[in-house]
């Protein structure tokens, strides 16, 4: 029985993990680093609970339940506090090698710094430094409080070996210097009003020890006064303590029985490769005497099945599985729970538990795991061959042969080359790769349903041209086995933007015939920036098979006769309640016509002769023509009361130098006065030579604020670059979407032309509003007086900056005067522009977008 005893104090130096014992199994070591990792994390009572442990089925239970207690979702499967442990762990070993010095413990508390701004120092006078700068919104625990902090760390020359020791105002200033300190600097110490911090920049400004613009002097000064020490940090990082009352249960829980070892009843398998990785099948066999009631008696519908892989002492991967068996009982045998993981070559430890609906432990199984590296062929390519383990559990190579008696399953993945990311905008010629397992003999690429090309031999790759305009489009790959059957197909969409959110069925492939046994429904997701995918449900007609929450969503269909089932379908669902679905008919005797219905939307202002904004009127007042067709309006909004999604793109190129600091201030007052933070988001992006995110969609005003901070105008001025991935980032945003756009200046060296801005802005239903500050050249002005009109959007023009308060409380005026009309368009098969007329009734003016792309 567990004694909880009294809180013990929690130990801040993280000493009461015992060093790594050269001779200690893989299991025992990996609990010792565990234990390492959530040092910051954890009581003195808990450590000494876990120390009474016996047995790895109790300490497995130990770590679940440890979770669970810091879960701020005890209802669901997501642990943020074991995700960022994660996320934590990973980073400071990828950056340390390890958990023990202060910088990987730093990282442990908080994360990875939003900015580190490293100091060589000066040979005789200053330490080697490094400053860590943490925003507010970076930090991840519930007592973040409202400001961002800085961590300094000095390069300890004295220890052996020389390391980087994290500093307090509490150890003064003469310890960050070299040999004999100055008295002046040595005797007073850090903090707010302390003269020392002024004569130690000057001193080391004087002697050249550091090389830093006057912004970096700030930084510098900022952390020498106000830097965090290891027990400031830990008190204003540390998570909320745990009740401890879940000591209690699982004492209870162990009194009563851990949840049952089922030796041999996790299986194991490789059946394919994706991109260089392992796809494993598993299967835990489950005795139906074990299942058939709950504690409750009740009839049992879901089993879970849920786990987690390690290698080499660290976490890296974890999985739930919800196994929905429709109210089924089986009296006698087996039930089968399958999972598929999608994993690297190496060595590693699977373990795997099973309950019931009601939370109740039902199994578990541990089970080791080689996969060998893949098999290269004599030109050096990677062929998509997955390895197996020979006798001995040496790592070997596997013959084409042996390929395809290992992947039972025809699959393909449609890969983009390395330089070329979903995320951003493609174009040109782009390399394109389809890795392939299971009997494919030729794989044809489609463009926008057009063949590009077939190829009848591995490797099944070519270049494709996307054109010089970033535009969406569509790829796919179908594969096709020897008899000229499809057998496998995988798609993406190319350009549709980082807010883009979708779910299409890859497997099994509509229509293709085929055994009734050993098939499967494979699904893949693409999850908007910012946000989380809360599950992926898969059906079987209207019957709910599974519930997936991570990657690969991959799951066994039951061996019953295609004719007898309609449909497949995936239900994908964000962490905030929005919902894709897809669907694949299985009977469709020919081919199946798709109708892609398109709801245009058209956000309207109406002006008077003096240019004042109209409210108030009715649908009736409204004519829309497209093409110079009539339309008939299916909705009709104010833009009031609808949600708006504002980018401001802020020139930072050399001519704003003497303007930034009042634009800067300027575009912080636009952000406090267009954006609700209830329904509204906006974003800050720069440009000079290069575009960069500064601030991604968000309705936080601080971060926004934070985001105009140590803005430096330097370069050249690529105004149609900026337009142009600004357009792109809007990409899968619904409702109304604002670009505004501030510059002095006219185009210089921009990879794209003007007409490409045009149709790229037309493309991603922007609208634009360019506000010119002192701009002399015609041609730009004339461009962008263009690119406003015919997006909807409206053309500002200043002498300076100062005027801009003004601007900006014209454009939110007019963004709030909008009209929303939204139409059915024409059934047409051409991508062709289609021009777009809204009239008004009267000396009315009405301004909206000259057309679209369908």
């Amino acid at each position: 029985m567990l004694c909880l005893g009294a809180w013990g104090a929690q130990a801040s130096d993280m000493d009461r993990v015992s060093a790594a014992d050269p001779s200690e199994d893989s299991r025992t070591r990996y609990y010792r680093d565990w234990l390492a990792s959530v040092e910051h994390l954890m009581l003195d009572v808990e450590y000494e609970a876990f120390l009474r442990l016996a047995g790895d089925g109790q300490r497995e239970l130990f770590l679940r339940r440890f979770w669970q207690a810091r879960s701020d979702q005890p209802e669901g499967w997501r642990n943020r506090a074991r995700e960022r442990w994660r996320r934590h762990t990973e980073e400071a070993r990828r950056q340390f090698g390890g958990l023990e010095s202060d910088r990987a413990r730093a990282i442990l508390l908080a994360g990875k710094p939003d900015q580190v701004m490293a100091l060589r120092g000066c040979a005789g006078r200053a330490r080697a430094l490094e400053i860590w700068s943490f925003s507010p919104w970076q930090l991840e625990t519930p007592e973040d409080a409202a400001a961002g902090f800085r961590l300094l760390f000095f390069l300890d020359e004295e220890a052996s070996p020389p390391a980087f020791r994290q500093w307090s105002p509490e150890d003064g200033l003469g310890i960050l210097l070299r040999g004999a300190p100055r008295p002046a600097v040595e005797d007073e110490g850090a903090g707010e009003g302390s003269g020392g911090v002024g004569r130690m920049l000057a001193t080391l400004g004087a002697k050249n020890c550091f090389d830093f613009d006057p912004q970096q002097a700030l930084i510098v000064e900022s952390a020498l006064r106000h830097a965090l020490g290891p027990a400031a940090l830990f008190h204003r990082i540390r998570p909320p303590i745990p009740d401890p009352a879940w000591l209690d249960e699982l004492a209870a829980d162990i009194e009563g029985g851990a949840i049952p070892a089922l030796d041999g009843s996790l299986q194991l398998e490789l059946q394919g490769n994706l991109n260089g990785r392992a796809v494993v099948k598993g299967e835990v066999m489950i005795p139906a005497d074990r299942i058939a009631r709950s504690p409750g008696d009740h009839l049992f519908d879901r089993l879970v099945v849920a786990g987690d892989v390690w290698s080499k002492g660290l976490l890296v991967d974890d999985f739930r599985i919800e196994h929905h068996l429709a109210g089924n009982r089986p009296q006698s045998g087996a039930v089968g729970l399958e999972l598929y993981r999608v994993l690297a070559p190496g060595n590693y430890t699977f373990s795997v538990r099973v309950e019931d609906a009601e939370g109740f432990g039902i199994a578990r199984a541990v089970r080791e795991l080689v996969i060998p590296e893949l098999a290269t062929g004599g030109d050096g390519r990677e062929r998509a061959d997955v390895g197996r383990v020979e006798a001995g559990g040496e790592l070997a190579r596997l013959t084409a042969r042996s390929v395809a008696v290992q992947t039972a399953f025809p699959s393909i993945e449609l890969l983009l080359s390395a330089g070329s990311e979903l995320g951003g905008p493609v174009v040109g010629r782009t390399d394109l790769r389809a890795v392939t397992t299971g009997g494919v003999a030729a794989v044809e690429l489609l463009l926008d349903s057009e063949v590009v090309a077939r190829i009848e031999q591995p490797p099944f790759a070519t270049r494709v041209d996307f054109g010089r305009l970033p535009r969406r489009r569509s790829l796919a790959a179908v594969a096709w086995d020897d008899s000229g059957r499809e057998v496998a197909r995988d798609e993406l969409v190319v350009n549709g933007g980082p807010h883009r959110f979708a779910v299409r069925l890859v497997e099994p492939v509509a229509s293709a015939g085929g055994p009734a046994a050993g098939w499967r429904a494979r699904a893949v997701v693409e999850v908007p920036d910012l946000r989380k995918l809360e599950r992926v449900e898969l059906f079987l007609d209207e019957t709910l098979l599974a519930t997936l929450h991570q990657p690969p969503f991959l799951h066994p269909l039951p061996a019953v006769e295609r004719r007898d089932a309609t449909f497949v379908r995936a239900v994908a669902t964000l962490d905030n309640g929005d919902v894709r679905e897809d669907l694949v008919l299985l009977t469709a005797a020919g081919e199946v016509d798709e109708i892609d219905v398109r709801a245009v939307e058209l956000y309207t202002s109406v002006v008077d002769p003096n240019d004042r904004f109209i409210t108030g009127l009715r649908p009736s007042a409204f004519e829309v023509f497209e093409d110079g067709r009539a339309q008939e309006l299916t909705r009709f909004s104010a833009v009031d009361r609808l949600p708006i999604h504002v980018a401001l793109l802020l020139d930072v190129s050399g001519s704003m130098a003497e303007r930034l600091e009042i634009a800067t201030a300027s575009a912080l007052r636009f952000f406090e006065t267009v954006l609700d933070p209830a329904r509204d988001r906006a974003a800050l992006l720069t440009f000079n030579h290069a575009v960069r995110l500064r601030v991604p969609f968000t309705n936080d005003i601080e971060r926004l604020r934070y985001g105009v901070l140590d803005l430096a105008a330097w370069q050249a001025t690529r105004l149609y670059d900026g337009v142009i991935h600004a357009s792109h980032y809007f990409g899968g945003i619904e409702g109304k979407r604002a670009l505004v756009l501030l510059s002095d200046g006219e185009d210089m060296g921009s990879r794209f032309l003007f007409k490409q801005v045009l149709e790229t802005a037309l493309r991603a239903g922007v609208a634009v509003y360019p506000i010119a500050v002192d701009l002399v050249d015609p041609l730009t002005r004339r461009r962008l007086r263009q690119l406003a009109k015919e997006t909807g959007g409206s053309f500002f023009s200043v002498d300076r900056v100062a005027q801009l308060d003004e601007i900006y409380r014209r454009l939110e005026a007019e963004l709030r005067s909008q009209y929303l009309l939204v139409y059915q368009a024409a059934e047409r098969r051409s991508d062709r522009f289609r021009t777009v007329e809204v009239r008004v009734a009267g000396d009315l003016e009405a301004r909206t977008i000259r057309g679209y792309f369908p």
